[in-house]
C-alpha cells in the first residue's frame, strides 16, 4: 500500500525496497474547463541549480541525454507520466525536481487557485507497486507555477520530498529559479503541427533566430492569438510576424 504524504514530508525509496531500479512519476488533477497544465522535471546539482538546458525535461525536450528520465505525456489513469532509471541517473545529478505549470496563465488570467484533487504518486515500474502519493490543491492562491516534489541522493539511496512549493510568474520563474534562463519560445509542436503551415512556421523559427531565440512579448502576443483563435486567420498572422520582422 502506498504511503501518503503531507507537504513537507519525506520518505525512503531505495533504502526499504532494494530491488526498486525503474520509477513511474504520475501526476494527475481534476479537469477543468480551459485549464491546461504540464508537468516537467529539472535534473539538479549539489547546488540545486540545472546546470544545461538539456536537464530541463518538459513536452518540448522529452529525454535526457543520459537515458535517465523521459517525459511520457498523458498516460494511463494520470494526466502526465514521466519515467526515471535511477541506475542511468548521473552522478552529478543529486536531485530531480517535479513542477505544474499553467499553460498560458498570465492571457487566461488563471492561477492554481483553481487547482482541485491534483497528486503525485511514485511507482516501481517493475513490480507496478504504488510507492508513495501526495496529494495536494486548494492551498494555493496567485501561484502559477508548483515545485510538486523531488526525489533526491541520500548516501547511495534515494528519497523523496513532498514539497508543495508555488511560484507566480509561471515556467518562466521556475526556470530562473533553477539557474537558466529561457533561450527559445516555449510553444508547444503539437499546436504547431497541427495548426500552423510549414512556410509560417518557417517564418517563426526565422524571427526566433533574429531575436537570438528570445521570445518578445509581440511574437508572444502573435502566437497566442493564432494558436488559440478557432478560425484560421492566417493573413493577419503573417501581418504580425511581417511586422515583428520589419523593426
Amino acid at each position: 500500500m502506498a504511503i501518503k504524504l503531507q507537504r513537507g514530508q519525506k520518505v525512503d525509496l531505495t533504502k526499504s525496497n532494494p530491488t526498486l531500479k525503474r520509477l513511474m512519476i504520475g501526476v494527475g488533477w481534476k479537469q477543468n474547463e480551459g485549464f491546461e497544465l504540464d508537468a516537467a522535471a529539472f535534473l539538479l546539482d549539489s547546488t540545486g541549480k540545472a546546470t544545461c538546458e538539456d536537464d530541463f525535461i518538459f513536452y518540448n525536450n522529452v529525454k535526457h541525454k543520459s537515458g535517465a528520465i523521459e517525459h511520457l505525456g498523458n498516460q494511463g489513469k494520470d494526466n502526465e507520466q514521466l519515467q526515471i532509471d535511477l541506475m542511468k541517473v548521473p552522478p552529478s545529478i543529486h536531485k530531480i525536481d517535479f513542477t505544474l505549470t499553467i499553460y498560458d496563465a498570465e492571457r487566461r488570467n488563471q492561477t492554481f487557485s483553481r487547482l482541485a484533487n491534483a497528486y503525485i504518486r511514485l511507482v516501481d515500474l517493475d513490480t507496478q507497486n504504488e510507492i508513495a502519493r501526495y496529494e495536494f490543491g486548494g492551498d494555493f492562491s496567485i501561484e502559477t507555477a508548483i515545485v510538486v516534489g523531488e526525489i533526491y541522493r541520500h548516501g547511495s539511496d534515494w528519497k523523496f520530498h513532498a514539497l508543495g512549493t508555488g511560484f507566480s510568474g509561471g515556467l518562466a520563474a521556475l526556470v530562473r529559479n533553477f539557474g537558466l534562463s529561457i533561450g527559445k519560445p516555449v510553444v508547444k509542436n503539437e499546436q504547431l503541427s497541427a495548426s500552423v503551415s510549414p512556410s509560417i512556421k518557417a517564418d517563426v523559427k526565422k524571427l526566433a533566430a533574429l531575436r537570438q531565440c528570445t521570445m518578445s512579448d509581440i511574437v508572444n502576443e502573435a502566437l497566442s492569438i493564432y494558436l488559440q483563435s478557432k478560425r484560421p486567420d492566417i493573413l493577419r498572422y503573417e501581418e504580425l510576424i511581417r511586422n515583428v520582422g520589419g523593426r
